[in-house]
């Protein structure tokens, strides 16, 4: 996923909470949906940046292993980004309207967000890498069960 295409559904996620005021009930919710809100364009913010680095020195058809903390990071910035757009819709976020039961974009960011973290090489799969090929530690026992 392109960082502005990350960007776009951030947006879009601020778009619904200013047209609905959709902080939920109490001054406690309004504040902690706030605060995720503003960590998630920290997190973005922290995403893009990092990107740069990445690509800055990127020379050759493989990427380097620092593509992995990208694409960690990326997964799971976007997994709770799907996590606060469905709580800022509420519950109404968790139920898809009538036959054909489409999904809007705020139901498919949470539904697809958790597949990103598997399918883009799973999280444990990249803190491995990172581990072995960007910090240099040793490699994990092959062929040990946890």
């Amino acid at each position: 996923m392109a960082v502005g295409h990350c960007i776009q559904a951030l947006r879009l996620t601020l778009e619904h909470v200013r047209e609905r005021k959709a902080f939920g009930s109490t001054l406690f919710d309004k504040q902690v949906i706030r605060q995720r809100l503003a960590r998630s364009y920290a997190e973005l913010e922290i995403l893009r940046f990092n990107t740069l680095r990445s690509l800055s020195g990127y020379d050759g058809p493989v990427a380097p292993p620092e593509a992995s903390i990208s694409k960690l990071y990326w997964a799971t910035w976007h997994r709770g980004l799907g996590e606060l757009a469905i709580d800022v819709r509420g519950m109404d976020g968790v139920v898809a309207e009538g036959d054909p039961y489409e999904l809007d974009e705020f139901q498919r960011t949470f539904l697809f967000s958790r597949s990103e973290t598997i399918y883009g090489g799973s999280n444990e799969i990249q803190r491995n890498i990172i581990g072995e090929r960007v910090l240099g530690l040793p490699p994990e026992p092959k062929g040990v069960t946890r």
